[in-house]
């Protein structure tokens, strides 16, 4: 009788041990974005998420990284403009363009419903799909060689 205790006990223990693990699993936090297709002329994409942040609103910095000393005295420094941004899921109300310099383009998508993903055209080449799950305040910056 004591070892039918010792053993109902064992098995009682290992099956919570078991259930604790599968909840653990289960738990694993989902990431907040995906980026789906990214061109080799995206040198650096950093994408982040303003927690503090209650509007719904995704900032786009598009910068060139074309450039250096023989780029800047002939001046040919290649403007990094946004030719065409798709909306494949979700949707914005409004797009502003925030500033304009002759490396750098931002851009400003107001009122978004999330999930959104969105594909970027940049100087006619498509460069970059990626989607942003979580509502919020989005900052993308692409640097980026033409």
């Amino acid at each position: 009788m004591k070892n039918f205790k010792l053993v109902f006990l064992l098995i009682v223990s290992l099956s919570a041990f078991s259930v604790q693990a599968q909840e653990k699993e289960k738990s694993k936090p989902e990431k907040q974005y995906v980026v789906y297709e990214r061109s080799r002329q995206i040198t650096r994409l950093d994408i982040r998420r303003n927690a503090k942040a209650t509007a719904n609103v995704v900032e786009i910095e598009t910068q060139s990284v074309t450039g250096g000393s023989a780029t800047l005295l002939q001046g040919d420094v290649p403007t990094v403009e946004i030719t065409s941004m798709e909306v494949v899921a979700g949707s914005y109300g409004r797009k502003n363009e925030v500033s304009r310099t002759g490396r750098a383009v931002k851009l400003q998508l107001l009122d978004v419903v999330y999930p959104l993903r969105l594909r970027l055209t940049i100087a006619d080449r498509p460069l970059l799909e990626l989607e942003l799950k979580q509502p919020g305040t989005w900052i993308i910056g692409a640097g980026v060689t033409l």
